[in-house]
């Protein structure tokens, strides 16, 4: 008859746990139950875009240099650095003593148109022969040709933008030069290229045909364009990127 009440005060925890643990299954089914709010979107697969900024040097298909047709001196002012079209004057060179050669074939002519008119004017009054007159017109067309060839030579000092491009002088205004001196570089034709370094662990992440966006404080917008391949210089310190 002892063993009851000594099973009852030994079971009584344990009745408490089953009843605990029946009241946490019926919160957790309580729970499960009720409504829980959830945000749905749809899913969207995009390519992860990888930038990378280098330091590059923008180069010229067609670069040119303008060289001095003539002896001479450099005639300002000259025109800023930068773009310009084609057809554009970019110096004048003055070759000693050419200026008053035009000057005096000029009043050479004069002379000889003069000299040629009053000729024609004897003969028909038929005071000198038909002769004079001849040698008259020979003289004038002899002098006219002298001045064409010194205007062709003036016209030579001018050096002229051959195409639209960026205008670099290399000597100043008021310089004097010699026939074949570089005057100025002359860079645009066709379209420009640039040229980076870059490390082999990046260049195995590139794909030629990937977008390549120019920054310059030269270029008046960014400049866009495709990448076409990579080489390794002989040096093996990097990897040229163009």
């Amino acid at each position: 008859m002892k063993f009851l009440p000594y099973f009852y005060r030994a079971s009584l925890p344990y009745c408490f746990s089953i009843f605990s643990g029946i009241l946490l299954l019926l919160s957790v089914h309580n729970a499960w139950g009720a409504g829980i709010p959830v945000r749905t979107a749809p899913v969207r697969v995009s390519a992860a875009i990888q930038q990378s900024a280098l330091l590059a040097q923008v180069e010229s298909n067609g670069a040119a240099t303008l060289t001095a047709p003539v002896t001479g001196r450099v005639l300002g002012p000259l025109l800023p650095d930068g773009p310009v079209t084609a057809g554009t004057i970019i110096a004048r060179i003055a070759s000693p003593g050419l200026q008053s050669s035009i000057q005096t074939a000029q009043k050479q002519i004069a002379f000889s148109q003069g000299q040629y008119l009053r000729d024609q004017k004897l003969y028909q009054d038929g005071v000198i022969a038909q002769q004079n007159v001849a040698t008259s017109r020979l003289t004038l067309a002899e002098a006219q040709s002298h001045l064409r060839i010194l205007q062709a030579q003036a016209a030579q000092q001018t050096l002229s933008a051959p195409f639209a491009g960026s205008l670099h002088y290399l000597v100043p205004a008021g310089a004097v030069v010699n026939f074949g001196t570089a005057i100025a570089t002359l860079d645009g034709r066709g379209k420009p290229w640039a040229q980076a370094y870059v490390t082999p662990s990046l260049a195995r992440n590139l794909r030629p045909g990937s977008t390549v966006v120019l920054h310059g404080a030269g270029l008046a917008r960014p400049g866009t364009g495709p990448f076409r391949r990579t080489k390794r210089p002989p040096s093996g310190t990097g990897v040229r990127l163009y």
